[in-house]
């Protein structure tokens, strides 16, 4: 990072255009050709704000950059802007800027390829169970047989990511927190569990096991812990900030020379999959520490209609709404009522998926387009099913005899940890409440798995119109060429037709005109006791309402 550069943080707030303010932040930057380039292929000219013209005169400041990293989190964030503005690309060449799209694990994966010599290939997800099998000269399918033993690969397998993740030093009282903090399942091996943590982790890092294979998590993790050399552009735009873990802070911090750092701390919602809660303030102590930076609002949403922001700015004070933003509306309403006037387009969302499940299931025996976002978990449910009856002819009464017993297992189990979580019993039961959901009236077990599929549909190619998990980026089966781009790119994935029902996580990035939220109570989730995690479930609220553009209702 240079010294002395004036970097920029951007706390951009829901719907507030921070992907179009950074856009056409850059266009000001290189001159009125690239602006009447960026007029030509948007359709409009917009009317800066005074917080947008603040911030595309921070841009401004300094030296032209000759190169410039988009960088988010996820490829899911990374490809919805490489593929609006692949353009971009080939225009700023004309002006001898180069422009590269990347997640932060491919900025830490190039310096992982160059420092060890392999490819994709070598990445393997289980890494960690391959390194505890030779250090323990045993099969873990043998092992694991035995119920402690797999409550124990499975607690080291999580503690050595989550330490990757989180950049943790292994010390007996830090496992302890990392344990505590994800509710991790320890019981009576944390003694083995602990000593067996750092020796993974010493392997995972040397040199000699890099070169055979790495794991995802080392993409972001290797770079620092062993200091590898990674690439700087001249400008570094880092987008989604909130939800960066202390991995990929380290990579941000190493890949740019300049930076401008947005993103929304309000939004910070995926703390428990191990990101940094306080990441845009900690990401922004780390840069003041180098040189001087501006910390700039961007807080007036052209998304939510008036009443919409007003409700929001009871959490979000700074919330406000542009003046040209419609009315908006908020009420409530019973559930029924809800299965008469949802529609096409409209966004249903829950704090647990349970009510998700009932309530698109009713909606599709009334003859409505109904699907859940989330594939994945369509997919957990049916192999939960198959795991559960296996090939055998069962009825309904079987399977729905088989989920209680299972879950009466499963929640013993839990209640046993010294570390008892509530939140791994709150998941539990609404796994076992997405079965019995599909179990009403059906007449096989084929039947509910069918009825699961046809609800989790998760993305799908608008060509050959497969299906994916949200989590995907494209289709693979269907590339195509992108301007500005050198190889083939995975051809954007679209949501099914239909109401569209999801989990408050998952909804992140969504908007419709009308937004119903159940089960509203859960907001904030009475399991949520620590500090962090009632941050994040008023975070959670503050997403719900702002996926809201005109119509806001809380379904009683």
């Amino acid at each position: 990072m240079t010294k002395n550069a004036t970097n920029l943080v951007v706390q951009a707030l829901a719907g507030t255009g921070k992907t179009t303010t950074l856009t056409w932040g850059l266009a000001k930057l290189f001159g009125p050709k690239l602006w009447a380039t960026l007029v030509r292929n948007e359709g409009f000219e917009p009317i800066p704000s005074p917080q947008q013209s603040a911030i595309w005169e921070a841009l401004a400041e300094g030296k032209l950059p000759r190169s410039i990293t988009y960088a988010a989190f996820n490829r899911s964030i990374v490809n919805d802007f490489s593929a609006k503005y692949s353009w971009l690309v080939e225009a700023l060449a004309d002006v001898g800027v180069s422009l590269q799209f990347k997640t932060c694990h491919q900025l830490g994966f190039a310096a992982v390829c160059k420092a060890y010599k392999i490819n994709f290939r070598q990445i393997d997800r289980f890494k960690t169970r391959t390194l505890l099998e030779e250090y323990l000269d045993v099969d873990l399918r043998e092992f694991t047989k035995d119920e402690g033993n797999a409550v124990l690969v499975k607690a080291v397998e999580d503690l050595v990511s989550k330490c990757k993740l989180t950049m943790t030093e292994p010390s007996p009282e830090n496992l302890d927190n990392l344990v505590n903090h994800f509710g991790i399942e320890i019981n009576g091996g944390r003694d083995e569990a602990f000593r067996l943590v750092p020796i993974l982790l010493d392997k995972s890092r040397d040199p000699s096991v890099c070169k055979r294979f790495i794991d995802f998590d080392d993409q972001v993790w290797l770079p620092t812990v062993n200091k590898l050399s990674i690439w700087a552009a001249d400008l570094l735009l880092g987008d989604e900030a909130q939800d960066w873990n202390h991995a990929q802070q380290e990579i941000i911090l190493k890949a740019g020379k300049r930076y401008c750092v947005v993103g929304d701390v309000n939004q910070a919602i995926y703390g428990f999959a191990g990101a940094d809660v306080d990441s845009i303030p900690n990401m922004t102590k780390r840069l003041e520490a180098t040189g001087p930076v501006k910390v700039l609002p961007l807080t007036q949403t052209r998304r939510c209609g008036k009443a919409i922001v007003k409700e929001a700015a009871k959490i979000v004070p700074s919330f406000e709404a542009h003046e040209s933003n419609n009315p908006g509306k908020i009420e409530s309403m019973p559930l029924e009522k809800v299965m008469e006037v949802a529609q096409d387009g409209d966004l249903l969302a829950c704090r647990v998926n349970a009510p998700l499940c009932s309530v698109a299931f009713r909606l599709l025996k009334a003859g409505k387009k109904a699907n859940i976002q989330g594939r994945s978990i369509g997919d957990g449910l049916v192999k939960l099913i198959d795991k559960l009856m296996g090939k055998k002819r069962s009825s309904v009464g079987d399977l729905i005899e088989a989920v209680d017993d299972w879950y009466q297992r499963e929640a013993q189990k839990i209640a046993r940890r010294k570390n008892a979580d509530d939140a791994a019993m709150i998941a539990l039961q609404d796994k076992r409440d997405c079965v019995l959901a599909f179990t009403d009236g059906a007449l096989t077990v084929k039947e509910v798995k069918d009825r699961i599929a046809e609800t989790f549909r998760g993305k799908q190619c608008p060509k050959c119109k497969a299906s994916f998990n949200e989590e995907a980026s494209g289709c693979n089966r269907c590339k195509e060429k992108v301007a500005g781009q050198r190889y083939p790119v995975p051809v954007k994935l679209v949501q099914p037709e239909g109401i569209l029902l999801t989990s408050i996580h998952r909804a992140k990035g969504l908007e419709a005109d009308r937004v119903f939220i159940l089960e509203p109570g859960l907001l904030p989730h009475p399991m949520a006791r620590t500090a962090w995690a009632k941050g994040q479930e008023i975070n959670l609220k503050y997403v719900a309402v702002t996926r809201a553009i005109q119509n806001l209702v809380w379904v009683d």
